[in-house]
């Protein structure tokens, strides 16, 4: 359960802020303390969410997927998500928002 959006949008942007030196023991490290499983479980949520939360949880989950994107540069990483099955919900949101009949209320970037 997402309480408050605003407080994880900012924590988020921290993290990518820290990831995005691309530091290959920091993105190790990431998944060491498991944060990757956090991640999904947000990407997990816009199939349960209220459409009057979808504002907000897109932007948390463009952030989060900006994430995944930054620790899946090294090769063991990526093989961790395939072979822990982690990128099944991000194939559900992917599959998600290819269906959705209405208008998109995000941009490209949000797409895993």
């Amino acid at each position: 359960m997402i309480r408050d959006y605003e407080a994880l949008e900012a924590n988020l942007k921290e993290i990518l802020k820290l990831l995005s030196v691309k530091n290959q023991g920091d993105l190790m490290l990431f998944r060491k303390l498991r944060y990757i499983p956090t991640l999904v479980e947000i990407c997990k949520r816009i199939l349960i969410c209220p459409k009057q939360e979808f504002k907000h949880l897109g932007k948390v989950i463009e952030l989060s997927i900006k994430i995944i994107q930054i620790f899946c540069t090294l090769r063991e990483n990526r093989n961790y998500m395939l072979q822990t099955n982690r990128i099944m919900p991000l194939v559900d949101l992917l599959n998600w928002c290819m269906n959705r009949p209405t208008q998109i209320f995000f941009g490209i970037s949000f797409l895993p």
